[in-house]
C-alpha cells in the first residue's frame, strides 16, 4: 500500500506533469483505487500541490471525508479534518477551516495521537491571530506543549514560527525573533524545503517592522530561491506580495508595482483571495500616488470584490447577530415595561395607605407629613421621567434597527430587481440599433440607451449610499473619483483634478449627508460641462473642526451670480444643502469662471 502511494506521488510531482494539472491528473488516476487507498493517497498529498487549486482541493478532500466515513476509520476521517480545516481557511472560509479544525483534534485525542493534536492545536492557533489573539496564545500553547511532549520537531518549527507571529503582532519582537530563530534552526537540521520559506520570511518581515531593509531582503531572497524551485504558485504570489511591501516602506514605487502586480496574477490563477484583495489594495495606493487616478479606481474596485467574497459568509452571520440583538431589545423593553406597571401599581397602593395614616395622625403632625409627601412625589417624579427618557432610548434604537433594516432591503430590491431591469432595457436597445436599418430610429435608440445607462448610474450611486449607516471621508473620495473618470471619458478635452489634503480627518457621514453632497458635485461638475466652455474643473475635499469642506471649480465663462436667475440646476444644489443643514456658496464672475463650495458641520 505505502509502495504505491509513495509512487503515485513521486510520479505526479514529477517536473513532466507540471503544476498547473497535478490535481487533474490525481482526480483521474484515484477513481481506479479503491476506498482506502484513495484516501490516503489524497492525505499523503504535499501541501502545496493541494494548495496550488484550492476549489479542487476541497472538493477533493470532501469527497475524501465521505470515503472515510463509509469504511467508519477513525484516524482517516481525522486527517482529511485536518486537511480540510486547512484548505478553508485558505479559501477564507473560516468558521468551516475552525469547525473541522476542531473536530479533527477531537478525534485524535480519542486515539490518543497527541502529536497531530498538537500540531492542529499550534495551526489552529495561528488561524485565529486576526479574529481573536487570546483564543490564538491559548491554541497555540497547548498545541505546543503537546509537540515538546512527544518531541515532534517537524511540527514544532512551524508552531515556533506562528507563535512567533502573533509575538510579532503583539509588538513583542525580542520574543518573535527568539521563535523564528528556535523555528529556522529545526527546518536546517531537517532540510525542510517546505519550511524553510515560512521561516526565511518570518525573520524577513521582522526586519522590515524594524526598517532593517538589508537583513529583510536577504532572508526574502533566499525564501523566493526555494519556492522557485520548487514551483510552488502560492508561495511565490506571498513573496511577490513580500517584495512590494519592501520596495514600498522604502518608497522605490515602481519595484514595488512590477512585484504586487506579479502576486496579482499568481493570486488570481490559484484562486487565493486574500492575495489578490491585499495586492490590490496596495497597487491603488500607487497608482494613486503616481496621479493615476483611472488605475487607482479599477484596483480599488477589484480589491473591494475579493474583499466580498471574503467577508460574503461574515456579513451574512452579522445580519442574523443584529436580528439576535433587535429581539433582545424588544424582550428588554416589555420587561421595563411591565416592571412600570408594577411600580405604578405600588405606588398606587402606597399613596391609599398614606392618606389613611394621615387621618390617623393628630394635627400637630400634618407640616411633616406634608414635607415628606412633597419630597417623596418629587423623587417619583424624578425615577418616571428617568424611566420615560429610558423607554424613549430603547423605542428609539428599536426604530433605527427598524429603519436600518428596511434601507437594507430597500437597497437590495433595488439592486435585484430594477438594476437588472434596466440592465436588460440597455441590452435590449443595443440589440435592436445593432438589428436596425433605419438612420431615422437610430439616433433615437442612442438616447434611449443612454438615458438608461445614466439612470444605472445614478441608482448605484443611490444603492451605495443606502448600503452604509456611514460615510467616510475615503468612502466619498473614491466615489468623487469614480464620477470625474466617468466624466472624463464623456469630455476628453477638460483636464480634470481631483484634490484630497493629506491632513483630513476621517469623518463619517450618515447614509443622507453622503449621497446629498455627493449629488452636489454631480451637479456642479455637470453645469461646468454644459455651459462653463471650460478647460479645467477642479474638485478639492478637506475637513477642518467638525467641518467637511467641497470646492468644485472651473475656469469657464462665467456669469453675473447678481443679476442672472437661478435655474433648476442651481435652486436643486440649493435645497438639497438646506435639506442636510449645509452652506452652499456660489462665486462667479464673467470671464473668471465660476466656484462652488459645500461646507457642512460634523461630529468628531
Amino acid at each position: 500500500m505505502k509502495k504505491l502511494i509513495y509512487f503515485l506521488l513521486i510520479v505526479l510531482s514529477s517536473p513532466s506533469w507540471g503544476q498547473e494539472n497535478y490535481m487533474d491528473s490525481l482526480e483521474r488516476i484515484i477513481h481506479s483505487l479503491s476506498g482506502e487507498q484513495k484516501i490516503d493517497v489524497v492525505i499523503n498529498i504535499p501541501f502545496d500541490k493541494l494548495n496550488s487549486n484550492i476549489k479542487a482541493s476541497i472538493l477533493l478532500a470532501n469527497e475524501t471525508l465521505k470515503e472515510a466515513k463509509v469504511i467508519n476509520d477513525a484516524e482517516r476521517i481525522a486527517e482529511t479534518e485536518r486537511i480540510l480545516s486547512i484548505l478553508y481557511y485558505y479559501d477564507g472560509d473560516y468558521d468551516a477551516s475552525t469547525n473541522s479544525a476542531l473536530s479533527a483534534i477531537k478525534n485524535f485525542e480519542v486515539l490518543k495521537n497527541y502529536s497531530k493534536a498538537g500540531d492542529l492545536y499550534a495551526i489552529l492557533g495561528y488561524q485565529m491571530k486576526r479574529r481573536n489573539i487570546k483564543k490564538a496564545f491559548h491554541y497555540m500553547k497547548t498545541g505546543i506543549d503537546y509537540l515538546e511532549k512527544d518531541q515532534n520537531f517537524p511540527s514544532l518549527s512551524g508552531a515556533y514560527n506562528n507563535i512567533g507571529v502573533l509575538y510579532e503582532m503583539s509588538n513583542d519582537y525580542d520574543s518573535a525573533l527568539i521563535f523564528y530563530n528556535k523555528g529556522l534552526e529545526i527546518v536546517k537540521s531537517l532540510n525542510d524545503s517546505i519550511g524553510l520559506p515560512y521561516s526565511y520570511n518570518n525573520l524577513s518581515a521582522l526586519y522590515l517592522l524594524q526598517n532593517d531593509f538589508k537583513k529583510s531582503e536577504e532572508f526574502l531572497d533566499k525564501s523566493f530561491e526555494i519556492r522557485n524551485r520548487r514551483n510552488d504558485l502560492n508561495g511565490m504570489a506571498e513573496n511577490y506580495q513580500f517584495y512590494g511591501d519592501l520596495y514600498a516602506k522604502q518608497n522605490k514605487n515602481d519595484l514595488a508595482l512590477e512585484n504586487y502586480q506579479k502576486a496579482f496574477e499568481i493570486g488570481e490563477k490559484i484562486e487565493y483571495p486574500y492575495i489578490c484583495q491585499r495586492t490590490q489594495e496596495e497597487l491603488s495606493k500607487l497608482f494613486e500616488k503616481k496621479g493615476d487616478f483611472e488605475a487607482a479606481l479599477n484596483a480599488q474596485k477589484k480589491a473591494s470584490y475579493f474583499k466580498e467574497q471574503i467577508l460574503n459568509e461574515q456579513t451574512n452571520k452579522t445580519i442574523a447577530q443584529l436580528e439576535i440583538e433587535f429581539d433582545t431589545e424588544k424582550k428588554e423593553k416589555e420587561l421595563i415595561q411591565n416592571d412600570l406597571k408594577f411600580q405604578k401599581a405600588e405606588q398606587e397602593a402606597e399613596r391609599k395607605n398614606f392618606g389613611f395614616l394621615i387621618l390617623a395622625i393628630i394635627t400637630v403632625l400634618i407640616l411633616i407629613i406634608a414635607s415628606i409627601i412633597y419630597r417623596q412625589q418629587k423623587y417619583k417624579n424624578n425615577e418616571l421621567v428617568e424611566k420615560n427618557n429610558l423607554q424613549k432610548l430603547i423605542a428609539d434604537e428599536k426604530l433605527k434597527n427598524e429603519l436600518n433594516e428596511e434601507r437594507l432591503r430597500i437597497s437590495r430590491d433595488l439592486h435585484d430587481n430594477i438594476g437588472s431591469q434596466l440592465t436588460f432595457i440597455t441590452s435590449s436597445v443595443e440589440n435592436i440599433k445593432y438589428l436596425n436599418k433605419d438612420a431615422k430610429v437610430t439616433p433615437r435608440l442612442s438616447q434611449i440607451s443612454d438615458f438608461t445607462k445614466s439612470t444605472i448610474n445614478q441608482l448605484r450611486d443611490t444603492i451605495w449610499a443606502m448600503n452604509k449607516s456611514a460615510i467616510s471621508m475615503d468612502d466619498l473620495h473614491k466615489r468623487i473619483l469614480n464620477f470625474v473618470n466617468q466624466a472624463q471619458d464623456s469630455a476628453p478635452s477638460i483636464q480634470f483634478e481631483v484634490e484630497v489634503s493629506p491632513n483630513n480627518q476621517n469623518y463619517r457621514l450618515n447614509a443622507e449627508q453622503g449621497i446629498t453632497v455627493f449629488r452636489i458635485i454631480q451637479e456642479a461638475v455637470n453645469n461646468a460641462l454644459k455651459y462653463a466652455n471650460a478647460s479645467q474643473i477642479k474638485t478639492s475635499l478637506k475637513t477642518g473642526k467638525n467641518e467637511v469642506c467641497i470646492q468644485i471649480k472651473d475656469n469657464g465663462i462665467g456669469f453675473d451670480s447678481k443679476n442672472v436667475l437661478l435655474g433648476n440646476g442651481l435652486n436643486n444644489m440649493n435645497e438639497r444643502a438646506k435639506r442636510i443643514q449645509a452652506t452652499l456658496l456660489i462665486q462667479s464672475e464673467l470671464k473668471e469662471g465660476t466656484l462652488v463650495e459645500i461646507k457642512l458641520k460634523v461630529n468628531a
